[in-house]
């Protein structure tokens, strides 16, 4: 729920108490196989991602795995500003059943819109 007077509005945003062990995670009800990603800033505020990690595990409290290309993290390109959508397709689709994005750089806050592509595994 937004709440204006403690700027709790617009996007999820990153406990600042947290700093870089912040994350946004989903749980997909079920293993998806998940083709992209795009992000959006917190509009309001003028805050946003500009580089994030993905994890994504089946059990929430299981083994996480960072997305990667032969071997290396990736660090996907987030967003510039607070407004313009930022597209990310997986060169792997990720088969899993929960996904988080773990902000690396931020302009402000770490706060962020996101949508996720993709289907049933």
């Amino acid at each position: 729920m937004d709440n204006h007077q403690r700027k709790l509005v617009g996007a999820w945003c990153a406990d600042p108490n947290r700093g870089k062990d912040s994350w946004f995670q989903v749980n997909l009800r079920g293993r998806k196989r998940i083709t992209g990603v795009v992000t959006q800033g917190r509009d309001v505020y003028f805050e946003h991602v500009k580089t994030y990690e993905i994890e994504y595990s089946d059990e929430s409290t299981g083994q996480w795995k960072t997305y990667s290309v032969d071997g290396k993290p990736v660090v996907f390109d987030g967003n510039c500003d607070h407004f313009t959508p930022v597209l990310n397709i997986f060169a792997n689709p990720i088969i899993s059943r929960i996904i988080r994005i773990r902000p690396k750089t931020f302009r402000g806050a770490a706060c962020l819109r996101v949508e996720f592509f993709g289907c049933d595994a």
